[in-house]
């Protein structure tokens, strides 16, 4: 798929500068199996050279061997570094997804880590959830293991869906 979109940057902080005008993403999701994806992105590919939305790189992969088991990794990349600055976000993690006997609750158990090489900062992230046909609500943190701070950070998500609109006959 393919993403125009317009920003618009206002900043009190000194050092920033505003910013506005339009850039362009890119990507896509490839199902070598159905157990198996492969996904890539470019953002900010076209359009404005502005700082504070550099050109990168995406890459994901996702293998879901069957069962209640998932397994992910995907990376970033700044493509628009001084030549003395690291680039490159690595990620990767695992769910387990527990089923409940009425075949619609569904109880997420994750866990995952990242590390940034341009900060030298590692995190440990987990997570749990429910979601059923009406209600979702996940939890989860993240905690910072390497590099300078002591970062702890705890979120909470509730997803309430309607009733979807049949098609008349």
């Amino acid at each position: 798929g393919i993403t125009a979109r317009y920003f618009d940057y206002n900043s009190d902080t000194t050092g920033d500068q505003d910013e506005s005008g339009y850039t362009t993403d890119a990507g896509f999701i490839f199902t070598v199996a159905s157990s198996l994806r492969i996904a890539a992105v470019g953002h900010n590919l076209l359009g404005s050279n502005a700082t504070s939305y550099p050109r990168g790189f995406g890459t994901g992969l996702s293998f879901a061997p069957g069962g209640p088991l998932s397994i992910s990794v995907d990376s970033l990349w700044n493509l628009e570094l001084e030549d003395d600055q690291k680039s490159g976000r690595f990620g990767g993690g695992l769910e387990y997804l527990f089923a409940a006997q009425d075949g619609i609750s569904r109880y997420p158990i994750r866990f995952g880590g990242v590390f940034d090489r341009a900060s030298d900062e590692g995190y440990l992230n987990f997570g749990l959830g429910f979601s059923s046909a009406k209600l979702g609500l996940d939890i989860g943190g993240r905690k910072q293991v390497s590099g300078t701070g002591d970062e702890f950070i705890v979120q909470i998500g509730l997803s309430l869906v309607g009733a979807v609109p049949q098609a008349r006959r």
